[in-house]
């Protein structure tokens, strides 16, 4: 994968208008293509904004491990969060846009001005696609400069005591080990807290 940064806009929306419903790129997208969410528009401009490579992708951005079933709300009497689906990944949990922002927060952070995160960047209802960027998996989390994990999955932050089951899945594990860095994001009560890395 060469990686350039030719892009063009394909989803443009504002997060207001994004919560409760079913993102569905395939209108806009084409099938073979890398796609990576804005993170400066999705943090400062509260958009959804994500970008279609020509040939290939940036040379900087991060890339997020999550399980798509994960451990659900706490209660069931909690408020929904903010949230979205994404068409042909119904069968998974709903987006959290704070959790989504979260993991913008901590591309920017390290100066990556890119995520890329399967659920939103691939055409879910397109098999063509799909194999594409299965089959391509390994390099993207491998050119990424950091791996944001998200051990609960993308519904909610868990806290760092909270059993989850993203330890146990084998492709987690390479998402993990591949890139440059890794930042696992939690849910923190404990007073405050620095992100940092070692």
């Amino acid at each position: 994968m060469n990686l350039n940064s030719e892009s063009s806009t394909i989803v443009n929306i504002p997060l207001s208008e994004l919560h409760g419903n079913t993102l569905d790129i395939t209108q806009k997208a084409t099938p073979r293509r890398l796609r990576m969410i804005d993170c400066h528009a999705y943090v400062h401009e509260q958009v959804l904004r994500i970008c279609q490579f020509n040939e290939s992708g940036p040379t900087s951005y991060s890339a997020i491990s999550y399980i798509w079933k994960g451990n659900g709300p706490i209660t069931s009497s909690e408020p929904p969060p903010h949230q979205f689906r994404v068409k042909g990944a119904e069968d998974g949990d709903p987006v959290s846009i704070p959790v989504l922002g979260y993991a913008c927060l901590i591309s920017l952070h390290h100066a990556l001005p890119y995520i890329w995160f399967d659920r939103a960047c691939i055409m879910q209802t397109n098999k063509e696609d799909k194999n594409w960027q299965i089959k391509h998996m390994f390099e993207l989390y491998k050119n990424a400069a950091v791996c944001v994990v998200l051990p609960g999955g993308m519904e909610r932050l868990v806290p760092m005591d909270e059993e989850t089951v993203w330890m146990h899945r084998g492709w987690t594990l390479q998402e993990a080990l591949v890139p440059a860095s890794t930042v696992v994001a939690f849910a923190w009560d404990r007073g405050g807290g620095v992100l940092h890395n070692r």
